[in-house]
């Protein structure tokens, strides 16, 4: 999907659901900053300066590793050539991959993304379930409210994407060779020369078929192998539509989305979704905004406003002594954010940098969201055992396991063993735990294949009674939910 969806939708979404401007303002903008964050420096902090809840992201030198989710430049599209790129950010955050929470299913290169829908325990749905939780419980503005509105808005932006890149994947390979044989808008008008599709571009997510997938007026047909298929967008992304505005109610009231004018919302959306624009790669924010506002239906009414710059600006850090180094605002940002200056950057890696608390928190939620494709945790009364489906797990660097009664279990550098070609760590209690006892798990685990190691901060779990084969069969039954078959 594009900035259409990713931000005007869901801010229109956001407010039906109940919450006030500013605050579907702040889980808008960071539905769609997820495209154009495409950060991917260190920066030096001193340890105090960095907030508890981000200090396990910090590396021994003191160096905090930004988290990049997006690509907007023609260097950021020609590095998705290397495969570590393609794991680290295309396919956790744009093309998330059929796994279910803590089933431990392997993504291969074959695979395709599917659709979300809450309550089937994907990785992608039992986070934002989870942060909606956490969402309700806190107080409107505090810290804590701010840190669950921006981390609700990068988890919809993962979530809406399984329904525009449905079919395809993160990987570079068969899966995505596919042709453009038709795209038409809402009207019947022929768009497909706009579309960008090219037989020449590789065969990585949905890029020889251009920008069909996420454009919300167009309906298009796709060869994709000795499949035909095809959508009209507008219709599938009314049903993304739906699914979020189930998350948001929960998240803003506690509730189904029961007594809300779903008509009035749906007529809204539509409008926006029909939008007229000549560039569908670029479309012109003006235009958006324009048509957004313009929409006669809409109740509530909702402003309309982003700001690139200046959001990313509040998720940039900057060096405390830019004078000293002779650097102006202007040049700092073009040297980081458009990397146009090689030799500036390395001068500002050399700095001790501040940052403002988004920086942390969009950082942490997205190390959240990457760690939560690449490690599953399942507990059992006599131990917790932690799986590496799709990259070779060295160790465990540090385990912190908390109980109910704030007792905790250390652990450190617990090796990691090869178990039926996965990796698998595992991690004993010095008692049996009661079933159903909820515990906290911090864990930083050591990954070959990753450009860094990836760290899960506060995330629950709770104790199993399951053997292997009722383990089976709920994984064959999340299969079946999602297959919409009946096992």
């Amino acid at each position: 999907m594009d900035i259409n969806f990713h931000y005007f939708a869901v801010k229109r979404i956001a407010a039906v659901a109940g919450f006030e401007e500013e605050e579907a303002q702040l889980i808008a903008e960071y539905s769609q900053v997820v495209d154009e964050y495409a950060d991917s420096n260190k920066y030096h902090f001193e340890e105090y300066k960095v907030p508890a809840y981000a200090r396990h992201l910090r590396d021994g030198k003191g160096y905090f590793h930004a988290v990049q989710t997006g690509f907007v430049s023609r260097l950021d599209y020609a590095a998705l050539m290397f495969r570590d790129n393609q794991v680290n950010y295309l396919i956790p955050f744009h093309f998330p991959p059929l796994v279910a929470s803590g089933a431990g299913v392997r993504v291969s290169e074959s695979y395709q993304v599917q659709r979300s829908v809450k309550g089937d325990h994907s990785i992608i749905s039992d986070m934002l379930e989870q942060e909606a939780v956490i969402c309700r419980s806190c107080m409107v503005d505090t810290p804590e409210r701010r840190r669950s509105l921006i981390s609700l808005g990068v988890l919809l932006h993962v979530f809406a994407d399984t329904y525009a890149h449905e079919n395809f994947n993160g990987f570079q390979g068969n899966v995505n060779c596919a042709s453009l044989e038709e795209a038409v808008r809402m009207e019947g008008l022929d768009v497909r020369a706009k579309m960008g599709a090219s037989q020449v571009l590789p065969a990585i997510g949905h890029g020889k078929v251009g920008v069909a997938p996420d454009v919300t007026s167009v309906h298009f047909k796709v060869q994709q192998g000795e499949a035909e298929w095809e959508r009209s967008n507008w219709v599938d992304f009314m049903d993304c539509a739906m699914e979020i505005l189930r998350f948001l109610t929960y998240a803003c009231r506690g509730e189904e989305p029961d007594g809300i004018d779903i008509e009035n919302m749906q007529e809204a959306l539509e409008e926006g979704f029909a939008v007229k624009t000549e560039d569908y790669k670029d479309p012109s924010l003006d235009k958006l905004i324009e048509c957004w506002e313009n929409t006669a239906t809409a109740i509530p009414p909702v402003r309309f406003y982003y700001d690139k710059k200046q959001i990313l600006g509040r998720i940039t850090p900057f060096p405390e002594n830019m004078e000293e180094l002779g650097i102006s605002k202007a040049e700092y940002y073009e040297a980081i954010l458009d990397h146009q200056d090689p030799q500036l950057t390395e001068k500002l890696l050399a700095a001790t940098y501040g940052a403002k608390d988004d920086f942390f928190i969009f950082n942490c939620v997205a190390y959240r969201i990457r760690i939560g494709n690449y490690l599953k945790v399942k507990c059992y009364p006599n131990y917790a055992e932690f799986t590496s489906v799709n990259h070779k797990m060295q160790q465990l660097s540090a385990v912190t396991i908390k109980g109910g009664n704030d007792s905790k279990i250390y652990a450190n550098r617990v090796p990691a063993q090869t178990v039926g070609g996965d990796c698998v760590a595992t991690v004993n209690f010095p008692g049996e735990l009661p079933i159903g006892s909820s515990l906290e798990i911090d864990v930083e685990a050591d990954m070959l294949n990753l450009s860094q190691a990836l760290e899960e901060q506060k995330k629950y779990y709770h104790v199993l009674a399951m053997n292997k084969e009722e383990l089976e069969e709920a994984r064959k039954n999340i299969r079946a939910f999602r297959s919409g078959k009946e096992e």
